[in-house]
């Protein structure tokens, strides 16, 4: 008896993970749209828990509300995003640079291979680092931004911020290749 009543337990306890992973995926379209052709634009916000990061520090909230993370560190930016699998579509990055950091050398790597890349800089909020889905395997991405240096504020005496900055991730969008805007190129 002590079997199945721990058999039972241990189902419901699947049941229950089962449920939450199910929910965390519930912002993604539906499934025809997924197939089809974009209707708009897939946003996703900063704080959606489906984004994994490395170099990042807590969420923080702008003026206005807006939720924002700052990604730096010592070594290269990682972030996992969820996409739709199978799909060609743009993703773009929405940043807001450091002023004091350079990105001559940036880089961009798309499940470990160097991408093209275009910027759009977007005068109130920041830039977007553009580049080309070509249909993924998988249901996330894992892209890297290399060759970037962090700044630590309080070495430039613009703060007491010890941390090391490179950019505000504001979180990214997914859109149909066709509605790119004329951006510029950088390989």
């Amino acid at each position: 008896m002590d079997s199945f009543k721990e058999k039972m337990l241990l189902l419901e306890r699947r049941l229950t993970l089962l449920e939450r992973a199910v929910s965390r995926f519930a912002k993604l379209p539906e499934a025809e749209e997924a197939h089809g052709l974009f209707l708009n634009e897939i946003a996703v916000a900063v704080d959606d828990p489906r984004i994994i990061y490395s170099g990042r520090y807590n969420f923080e909230v702008n003026a206005e509300g807006g939720k924002y993370l700052w990604l730096g560190g010592s070594g290269d930016i990682q972030l996992v995003l969820p996409v739709i699998a199978g799909r060609r579509a743009v993703c773009d990055l929405l940043l807001v640079q450091h002023p004091a950091v350079r990105i001559d050398d940036m880089m961009i790597y798309v499940d470990g291979k160097k991408c093209e890349y275009k910027l759009d800089r977007r005068a109130s909020e920041g830039m977007a680092v553009a580049f080309k889905l070509d249909g993924t395997a998988g249901s996330e991405i894992t892209v890297i931004i290399a060759g970037v240096k962090s700044i630590c504020p309080a070495d430039l005496g613009e703060n007491e911020d010890t941390r090391q900055l490179a950019f505000m991730f504001l979180g990214y969008k997914i859109y149909d290749p066709s509605s790119e805007s004329e951006m510029v190129k950088v390989a």
